[in-house]
């Protein structure tokens, strides 16, 4: 089994998410915004193979791989964000 904390999975993870979102903030925001969310999630989803699993551990220690875990692990956390803050409303 993979490791589920992977970027591939925070990227999974993310997209549907946003995918999520964008579908509870039709009735608040309307189309152009829902379609926008799925589409950004859609994109996260799309990302999610990039073979971090295939890497050289001195890939993994880059500062650019490093980046985009840090990025991954924010986009995912802000979604979640996001998601509760549309229930909550």
């Amino acid at each position: 089994m993979k490791n589920i904390f992977s970027i591939e999975y925070v990227h999974l993870l993310t997209g549907f998410v946003l995918i999520i979102a964008g579908l509870m903030s039709y009735q608040g925001d309307g189309i152009s915004a829902t379609v926008s969310w799925i589409i950004f999630g859609a994109m996260y989803i799309s990302m999610s193979d990039i073979g971090e699993s295939n890497m050289s551990r001195s890939e993994k220690k880059s500062v650019k791989h490093r980046l985009r875990t840090l990025g991954a692990y924010s986009g995912a956390l802000l979604s979640l964000f996001l998601l509760l803050d549309l229930i909550v409303q």
